[in-house]
């Protein structure tokens, strides 16, 4: 996995477990050309409640390619960039094979989400299966992908 400062399929971006014994750091979301038209489709749908001050958010059953844990310097790297240039994501060069020789945490995830605020920010929310923890990526501005 390399950084990549020209957009690609990929991008790596800041997660987090509540979890007193189970870990996560990351998780990668494929921006293929379906979820952007799928991305653009909801943004829309939340545009009539911009003004509510009473809607929170739409969420959505969907997950991104998976939540890991820190393995290696070079995820290291990429996620220390993302936080020094204030940004909570950054696209990334990966191969499918590299995905599966990544570390994932040790909870069964089970009910993913996606939340989109309707400032057009979303962040991706799941539950580990036989616990209460939850684990959370940072939040994201979705135009910022489109």
């Amino acid at each position: 996995m390399t950084r990549s400062e020209q957009p690609t399929k990929h991008i790596i971006i800041g997660a987090i477990a509540n979890s007193d014994w189970d870990k996560c750091d990351f998780a990668l979301i494929e921006i293929i050309p379906e979820w952007k038209t799928l991305m653009q489709r909801r943004l829309k749908a939340i545009e009539p409640f911009k003004d509510d001050q009473y809607f929170s958010c739409n969420v959505y059953w969907e997950a991104p390619l998976g939540y890991f844990k820190i393995s290696n310097d070079t995820e290291i790297q990429i996620l220390s960039g993302t936080r020094r240039t204030n940004q909570s994501w950054a696209y990334v060069n990966l191969a499918e094979e590299e995905i599966e020789n990544l570390s994932i945490p040790e909870s069964e995830l089970d009910a993913h989400t996606l939340k989109i605020n309707k400032d057009g920010t979303a962040f991706y929310k799941v539950h580990a299966e036989y616990t209460t923890d939850d684990f959370y990526t940072d939040t994201f501005r979705i135009s910022d992908l489109l």
